[in-house]
């Protein structure tokens, strides 16, 4: 009965990572930003309005710490002003989703990071001053990219009509923040 259940297992996981490799092209093709990570594509599967509070509260959970350390630590006028910028946007977004979730009659949450997401706040702590910046960058464009699969993923095909308008707001600002990082990611390659 074990094998059973493990091979069923084995073959769910499979189907899973052969959709997500299937549905890579079509983001590919309607997006105006480099289609997400092969791993962050996962978010632009339709789900629950519950679901998507919580991804999204995980989500600006995430990006707000990581601003607050770059407000701290930014070494470039530019990328403490940007860090300040996502810090304020990711702080209404937080209040935004969940204002939204209790107007949808869902449960507002409270974010959690990930093990990976606290690793990596505390790689971020922990890098000397000169090469902070650019790691603090790269961070911020990895973590927006895939922000942005699930507002738009929820927004195309979420269950709940008020949370979609929600998510579709919240990937305007993304694509915002997406813009302002490349930009910050171009002046620090220049400073090389």
């Amino acid at each position: 009965m074990m094998k059973q259940i493990y091979s069923f297992a084995l073959l769910g996981a499979t189907a899973l990572i052969a959709g997500t490799f299937a549905i890579t092209p079509v983001l590919a093709q309607t997006t105006a930003y480099p289609a997400p990570r092969v791993d962050r594509v996962v978010y632009a599967q339709p789900m629950t309005a519950a679901g998507y509070v919580y991804s999204a509260q995980s989500s600006d959970l995430y990006e707000y710490e990581i601003s607050k350390i770059g407000v701290e630590r930014a070494q470039n006028e530019q990328v403490r002003l940007f860090a300040q910028q996502v810090l304020n946007d990711h702080g209404a977004a937080m209040s935004r989703i969940n204002v939204a979730a209790q107007q949808a009659g869902v449960s507002p949450t409270v974010g959690i990071l990930s093990a990976p997401q606290v690793a990596k706040l505390d790689e971020l702590r922990k890098m000397s001053t000169s090469g902070f910046d650019k790691l603090y960058a790269r961070t911020q464009m990895e973590s927006h990219e895939t922000a942005l699969a699930l507002h738009r993923g929820y927004s195309q095909g979420g269950d709940q009509s008020m949370m979609r308008g929600t998510s579709s707001e919240m990937a305007t600002v993304t694509e915002k923040h997406i813009a302002a990082g490349l930009k910050i990611s171009t002046l620090l390659a220049s400073e090389t």
